[in-house]
């Protein structure tokens, strides 16, 4: 018996929402390294600022870049795979029953203990059952008793996770950085799901 059902179709935007998203949750410790190395040297640039040395200018420029460059790899590994499904973009109609899920009729079930992780971006909710792999669904559509809220209950209480925000430049915290649990090697290849 389905309790909740959702739907997603994707695009160009969603896919390379996802990769960025994907890269914001499992790359935290990258991105923070980042920051910290250009805030770094915008301090050094505006403190020496003003002496007759080039290194001063050439840090505030290096530091500009590598704050503007955040998403530079996440959003080009996007367009690539966005290159790669040359305009056909996949679209997923979700069940949802008490013991897992399945992305269209016919699909192998997936049990909630393989979710390793639950995000919500107040767009879209983000299952992943891996640090490659996730199923992007679109908020919008989900139905089911209590809607959106109670289906987020719903997952929380079968996978026993709690929900994250999605983290970006401006909202990852010492907690997300702890959380990622580092920086694997083989993290940041795009992929939609196993099954795509």
């Amino acid at each position: 018996m389905n309790t909740y059902t959702a739907k997603m179709k994707h695009s160009a935007d969603t896919i390379e929402r996802l990769v960025v998203m994907q890269y914001n949750t499992f790359q935290t410790r990258n991105k923070f390294l980042r920051v910290f190395l250009a805030m770094a040297m915008l301090v050094y640039g505006v403190y020496m600022s003003g002496r007759q040395m080039i290194t001063p200018y050439l840090c505030l420029f290096l530091g500009c870049v590598l704050l503007a460059g955040l998403n530079v790899r996440p959003k080009s590994n996007a367009k690539k795979l966005i290159a790669q499904m040359g305009g056909r973009f996949p679209s997923s109609d979700y069940s949802f029953s008490d013991s897992s899920f399945m992305d269209g009729a016919g699909a192998s079930p997936v049990p909630y203990s393989s979710l390793i992780k639950l995000i919500d971006d107040r767009a879209y909710l983000y299952l992943y059952v891996s640090r490659q792999s996730a199923y992007m669904i679109d908020r919008s559509t989900v139905k089911g008793p209590e809607g959106l809220e109670g289906f987020k209950d719903f997952l929380a209480k079968k996978t026993g996770l709690k929900w994250s925000r999605g983290t970006s430049f401006w909202t990852f915290s010492i907690k997300d950085l702890r959380s990622s649990g580092g920086n694997h090697s083989g993290d940041d290849g795009p992929r939609l799901s196993d099954r795509n």
